[in-house]
């Protein structure tokens, strides 16, 4: 995520090495990638664009760490490529979470790239991370669904104070606790008046139960998603967690996948369809029996723009242990 095209990544939560629940929040900036990049690929694409001083990768609990080189600065060259040491604790910190939380899902609704025409001011632009589910410090589940802003610099959180709004504020709750579940994001299209929506599949309850129900959330505004309703659109056959999830488009309309788990029964390979409107269907080809894999789904018009959609499935559990497994599944 990132606004300018400033890519940076969010990290929170998690357990340490000794198995114990962390309450922190970091961010990550890749190597190279500061505001000095934007200017030089946009209008010279090429070799030319500026690096930030052989700085290597950078994490941080900080709110913003801002190169000045895209500011106007004094002397002949309006843009010297003066890079600041982007030393942690150098601006405003981010707050931890409200509460310790692993195996919990996150995603990012953004309007950069994502709407077409993009919301203006006062509208937006806006870049939100929702938080889904996890584990507590206490062991328990959780059904909590949380809304961070990313862009709004936060207020100091004094300990035991509850978060102000976009400072990992609760905004709903899901129809069912969830943990170790898969969460992804459907895309709007301001034109057509579709919705954010965010899909969450899999996952098991506060009582140890593989969780069956696929759950929608969607959002009353395509340009300022905060607020918004659940449903439930369906179940699938086998309750699991674990699971790699996704969605596609096409001739049936809006399909959410769920791919793959670990079942009562052990690990599953199957693949199963839910449509928007609750119709549930096992695909034909299944994958390796697997859970805990990293998923992703590449939803893409191809040449004769019609939608369709890609799949990749990396890595997981499978009963022989961890595997180095990649495959490609197309429906």
């Amino acid at each position: 995520m990132g606004g300018f095209g400033v890519p940076v990544f969010y990290v929170f939560g998690g357990r340490d090495e000794n198995g114990n629940p962390l309450d922190v929040v970091q961010k990550y900036f890749p190597e190279t990638y500061g505001v000095e990049d934007m200017f030089p690929i946009l209008f010279n694409p090429g070799p030319v664009a500026q690096f930030v001083n052989a700085q290597t990768d950078i994490w941080s609990d900080s709110y913003m760490f801002h190169d000045f080189d895209w500011l106007p600065q004094i002397g002949e060259c309006i843009n010297l490529p003066v890079v600041p040491e982007r030393t942690p604790g150098s601006e405003t910190l981010l707050n931890p979470l409200p509460e310790p939380l692993y195996g919990h899902a996150a995603v990012t609704l953004e309007s950069t790239g994502n709407l077409f025409p993009p919301p203006v001011w006062p509208e937006g632009p806006y870049c939100y991370v929702f938080i889904l589910g996890g584990i507590n410090d206490g062991g328990v589940p959780v059904s909590t669904m949380r809304w961070f802003n990313v862009w709004a610099a936060p207020t100091e959180r004094q300990e035991d104070e509850d978060p102000s709004a976009g400072d990992y504020s609760v905004v709903s709750q899901m129809p069912i606790e969830r943990a170790y579940h898969s969460a992804f994001v459907t895309l709007p299209e301001k034109l057509t008046d579709k919705p954010w929506r965010i899909i969450v599949v899999g996952g098991f309850d506060r009582n140890g139960n593989y969780i069956s129900q696929v759950d929608e959330y969607t959002f009353t505004s395509i340009t300022n998603p905060v607020a918004g309703t659940w449903r439930t659109v369906a179940n699938t056959s086998e309750a699991a967690a674990g699971v790699g999830a996704g969605w596609l488009e096409d001739d049936r309309g809006m399909v959410y996948t769920q791919l793959g788990g670990r079942t009562v029964d052990g690990y599953t390979g199957s693949v199963y369809n839910v449509l928007s409107n609750g119709s549930m269907s096992l695909a034909p080809t299944g994958l390796v029996p697997r859970g805990w894999a990293g998923a992703t789904g590449v939803t893409a018009y191809n040449d004769f723009y019609a939608p369709g959609g890609d799949f990749y499935i990396v890595g997981g559990l499978t009963q022989m242990g961890m595997d180095t497994i990649v495959e490609h599944y197309r429906p």
